[in-house]
């Protein structure tokens, strides 16, 4: 397949010189560590193939642009989004130090219960923020206020902080879909970002080193810092959406549902 995907790529020279196809850890440079990337990934198909640009229109379209060129599972992260896309006509904003990929899935879902995958792509970004935080000295999660706004939308309290897309194609006989998520997670603008609010939030951390005094956590002299990277969340978002999708295939909405 990969020879075949640069092949294709070669004969568009905007894609070629946007896109890296990658099979493998590499020692491409660019702000996307492919190889941290490749290290933390645990699923069984979803990001074998990885395409990785400093600028796109957005991530979504171009996959559904080159549907053809890649198997199924293929990521596709990019820097920065120009034409970032949201519910309806909605833009979403996609500046330097948001996380925003998309990736291919095949399912054997059936028409009504194709929104389904919205939500769970939805549920796998809380779940991927949740054990990212968890494992960064978090014994407080809930306490943050990160929640999902059905049906397909990140919040911090009322803020807005990441959302999902997804666009189905029916061929041969089954829904392939693109799914897209974007996440503010190190961006200071348009809204707040996670890492941001992470910090803002130190008190919930165990790694927070603080000091009781009457009662009350008052901060140590030393700067408390987490800041989770895209590198590492985005496989522990593709590993969620692919235990959520198993399950909803075998079982039904009733085993996913929280």
């Amino acid at each position: 397949m990969l020879p075949k995907v640069k092949e294709r790529l070669g004969q568009k020279p905007i894609a070629a010189s946007r896109v890296r196809v990658l099979e493998s850890p590499s020692n491409l440079a660019g702000t996307f560590n492919e190889l941290e990337f490749f290290s933390k990934l645990q699923t069984r198909h979803l990001g074998a193939i990885l395409l990785r640009s400093g600028k796109l229109g957005s991530t979504s379209d171009f996959l559904l642009k080159e549907f053809e060129s890649f198997p199924s599972g293929t990521v596709c992260v990019s820097d920065e989004q120009t034409a970032g896309q949201g519910r309806g006509t909605n833009v979403w904003q996609s500046p330097y130090g948001c996380l925003t990929f998309s990736f291919t899935c095949e399912t054997s879902l059936a028409a009504a219960e194709i929104p389904l995958l919205q939500y769970i792509s939805t549920l796998a970004v809380v779940k991927a923020i949740e054990e990212s935080c968890t494992a960064a000295g978090c014994s407080q999660y809930k306490s943050l206020g990160i929640r999902i706004k059905w049906p397909n939308d990140i919040y911090y309290k009322l803020n807005k902080i990441g959302g999902v897309l997804c666009k189905a194609i029916y061929r041969e006989n089954s829904f392939s879909v693109v799914i897209g998520i974007g996440l503010n997670l190190d961006n200071s603008s348009p809204s707040v970002c996670l890492n941001s609010l992470i910090n803002e939030n130190a008190l919930f951390f165990s790694t927070f080193d603080g000091t009781k005094r009457g009662g009350v956590q008052e901060p140590s002299t030393e700067k408390f810092s987490v800041k989770l990277k895209r590198e590492a969340l985005v496989p522990k978002i593709l590993a969620h959406f692919e235990s959520l999708h198993d399950k909803l295939q075998r079982n039904g909405f009733c085993a996913i549902r929280v």
